[in-house]
């Protein structure tokens, strides 16, 4: 048990070692590949770049056990290479025709509208630099994620493997409105098993929501800023937990491991080298992708890599977590709910372990009421 970053004043005393610590100093790839997906190719991660496991996107696997890639629909895919990829845009009215084409739901891009009427440098950057590159990484997606994720369901205990690169990639996908959502388990149905990831919320929602929506897309925009000037190098992992029973707590015969209750500062910083707990909505991410900003959606924003398990993670039961190892942190903030505000670069100096995974590791948990 590794010590947790909480906002509660509890002393601790002895010696609590950090993430970097109890890591694995050297990788077994061998054991890893027998019971998690990794989807990139293991003898590159030493290299300047990491590849993917396989050569070209293969569309030959179970939809009911996988996620629905947007490459799939070979028809809709042209529609979404032609419209975005091959296309100079200058205004929004022109990029909201083309997402419109093949996501039809898509009635306006408001909030983003109004978002670049506030920062009019934002605007420029975007249809002058930003744009194009975030276009170029669409129509690479297919060599970039060449291998259609598993789904992590209810009682499974595997992992995924992805690199950060390919964690962009996604999250590219995401703006243009790229992931498929006919399935029931992306909708917004009382039915709906997953979250969103799709970038629709944000930009359509009133001009009331703006200043929760605005830090939003600054904290997204920097994130794309970054990865297209420097395509980034390293390795994330995301793991399901699930406990087939509780353990007795009343059992006193039970030895239970000491747990550090850090009192000060937050999470991300004073946490930085400890667990960082996650008191998550039971869709992993929560509100990241919509409007409100409490622990988990800060948390998801200034590190936006941990978005993309939205992907993955079919809605937690009680008795399961999920632990997010090596995303990065990109950019600083200040506030909390509607008092949130970018404030800028962040720039991770977090070492690595034997994976290539920076040495931050998330803990999801979504709490239990007991009163």
């Amino acid at each position: 048990m590794y010590p947790f970053a909480l906002p509660f004043t509890i002393n601790c005393t002895g010696y609590f070692p950090t993430y970097s610590d109890v890591c694995s100093k050297t990788p077994d790839w061998e054991k890893i590949l027998k019971t998690d997906q990794v989807l990139f190719d293991i003898s590159s991660v030493d290299k300047n770049r990491i590849l993917p496991s396989k050569p070209a996107f293969d569309g030959n696997y179970p939809k009911d056990d996988f996620v629905e890639m947007p490459f799939c629909d070979s028809s809709r895919w042209l529609t979404i290479k032609s419209k975005i990829c091959d296309t100079l845009f200058e205004n929004f009215n022109e990029l909201q025709a083309a997402i419109a084409s093949y996501c039809p739901s898509i009635k306006s891009m408001k909030c983003l509208v109004a978002f670049f009427i506030a920062y009019p440098e934002e605007k420029v950057n975007f249809f002058e630099s930003l744009l194009f590159k975030m276009q170029k990484i669409l129509k690479n997606s297919p060599k970039v994620l060449t291998e259609a994720p598993c789904l992590l369901k209810n009682g499974m205990n595997k992992s995924i493997w992805i690199t950060q690169e390919q964690c962009a990639t996604a999250l590219v996908l995401s703006f243009f409105f790229c992931w498929p959502e006919s399935s029931i388990r992306w909708s917004q149905s009382k039915n709906a098993t997953y979250n969103m990831m799709n970038f629709d919320h944000i930009f359509q929602y009133p001009s009331s929501y703006n200043d929760q929506i605005f830090p939003r897309l600054q904290c997204f925009l920097h994130y794309f800023k970054r990865v297209t000037n420097e395509r980034p190098v390293g390795v994330i992992s995301l793991k399901r937990v699930s406990a087939y029973e509780f353990p007795d707590l009343k059992d006193k015969s039970k030895k239970w491991h000491d747990v550090c209750f850090v009192p000060d500062g937050l999470i991300e910083d004073q946490g930085r080298n400890n667990v960082q707990v996650d008191f998550a909505d039971e869709f992993i991410g929560g509100l990241t992708l919509r409007w409100d900003t409490l622990q988990e959606e800060i948390r998801f924003l200034i590190s936006p890599e941990l978005t993309v398990a939205q992907l993955f993670f079919e809605k937690m039961s009680d008795s399961e977590a999920i632990i997010i190892t090596g995303a990065e942190r990109f950019s600083r903030y200040s506030g909390y709910s509607k008092s949130f505000r970018f404030r800028g670069n962040f720039v991770d100096t977090q070492i690595r372990d034997c994976y290539r995974r920076k040495c931050t590791q998330i803990l999801a948990i979504d709490a239990v009421n007991y009163r």
